[in-house]
């Protein structure tokens, strides 16, 4: 941990071998944060920061190292303008993930400090709900920020039945300065249906544990099955507190579905409807559940030999789709594994790309930074190429077919919906 008596801050090494030393350069005033990298002589112009969860969960210090290389391989510039780095934590060690006062404090920090040009993360959708007001209201702001992880369609889009003036109430200034990498949930629905269709089931029964996630989940399968010829044959919801489900079993059985989606959560008796299921169907129907059956070993662990074949959802790029700047960026920060299913070093350099593209374009301020990442894509070497709509969403979003196999998770496929097959 640092405090103010360490904010001023001197690199004398560099990220690798042949980096140069900095002046003196005043970092971000946050006691969470580390000391500014820098590559080159003299100090640099402007800041990027990273807001990550370093104490968990996997991923976010994957991310820091692919934020290193990115700007190592660009040599800490974008265009005319010298770049530094400083890697910032949003957790704490009491609560050993990410901590909602760090996030806040950090987010005050970043916003008073106008070296501060963009902001990558935070990982989680509820440290971004905190940060993202702060840093709409940024001084000389709205201050740029590059989502890597957070999937929460409300930070974005409005949501039936979601919080109250989201998303408008993260913005207070009315300008948009969030774009994500990862789709939110919406896109998985529409993976979920291009799945469907491709793999012929014709028949599918849609099953929802009665929460938000789930029934949202649900609704935006129903709606993106239709124009891809898929007939959801009825749809039905599963009470968690229930000790039996035989009769929903039944009613399923009885509608002869060539699949099923099992939208909702594995550990609200999720896996006990699947187990009851695999008893009573055919054992060619297939099984199909959002990321809330994302832990394999949860999965089997719970429902044991009727978790096998489950085919679950992770909205991402998994390492072995990378692209040759990707694949560069893996083998200098380390291999990383699909079965992981960590927005890791990938989407640390995909979000840095980005910052650096759009602060090259801008005028140096803010604003300009904001404009510019809007108008902005990604590379194509790194994650696939795509843009942000106006919300700031992708305008095609990855998501990561998994399958269990025995006790293994093996990748399926990768799917890619477009933003107006996923908006809800």
């Amino acid at each position: 941990m640092r405090t103010a008596a360490s904010l001023i801050l001197l690199v004398a090494a560099g990220l690798a071998a042949g980096c140069g030393g900095g002046h003196a350069l005043r970092a971000v005033g946050a006691d969470s944060c580390g000391p500014v990298l820098f590559h080159g002589k003299g100090k640099p112009r402007y800041l990027i920061v990273s807001d990550l969860p370093l104490r968990a969960p996997p991923g976010a210090r994957e991310q820091v190292a692919g934020i290193k290389q990115a700007l190592e391989l660009r040599g800490f510039r974008a265009g005319r303008y010298s770049v530094g780095y400083q890697s910032c934590d949003d957790s704490s060690a009491t609560v050993g993930a990410r901590d909602t006062a760090v996030c806040t404090a950090n987010a005050k920090a970043y916003a008073a400090d106008t070296s501060v040009l963009g902001v990558i993360g935070p990982y989680n959708s509820e440290c971004a709900a905190l940060e993202i007001p702060i840093l709409n209201r940024a001084q000389k702001g709205p201050l740029a920020i590059v989502g890597t992880a957070t999937t929460n369609p409300q930070l974005t889009a409005r949501v039936p039945g979601g919080d109250p003036g989201t998303p408008g109430s993260y913005y207070p200034t009315g300008i948009r300065n969030f774009v994500r990498l990862a789709a939110p949930d919406q896109f998985q629905a529409a993976a979920a249906a291009m799945f469907a269709q491709k793999h012929h089931l014709a028949r599918m029964y849609v099953l929802d544990d009665g929460e938000a996630y789930g029934t949202e989940m649900a609704g935006w399968f129903r709606q993106a099955a239709g124009p891809r010829n898929v007939h959801v044959v009825a749809t039905a919801a599963w009470d968690p507190r229930a000790k039996d489900y035989s009769a929903l079993v039944a009613r399923v059985v009885r509608a002869r579905p060539d699949g099923v989606f099992l939208s909702g959560f594995a550990f609200l008796h999720g896996t006990t409807v699947l187990k009851e299921l695999r008893a009573k169907l055919p054992a060619k129907t297939v099984v199909l559940a959002p990321d809330g059956f994302s832990d394999p070993g949860e999965d089997v662990a719970e429902a044991g030999k009727a978790a096998d074949g489950l085919y679950y959802l992770w909205a991402m790029v998994p390492p072995s789709a990378a692209g040759p700047r990707g694949r560069q960026i893996l083998q200098r920060t380390g291999r990383e594994r699909d079965g992981d299913q960590q927005y890791g070093a990938l989407y640390g350099a995909a979000a840095t790309e980005l910052l650096l593209d759009a602060m090259a374009a801008s005028d140096g301020s803010r604003r300009s930074v904001v404009t510019r990442l809007f108008r902005s894509s990604t590379r194509r070497s790194i994650l696939g190429r795509f843009g942000f709509d106006r919300n700031g969403d992708p305008t095609i979003g990855a998501v990561t077919v998994y399958q269990i196999r025995g006790k293994k998770t093996t990748t399926s496929e990768v799917l890619y919906p477009h933003s107006p097959a996923a908006a809800g």
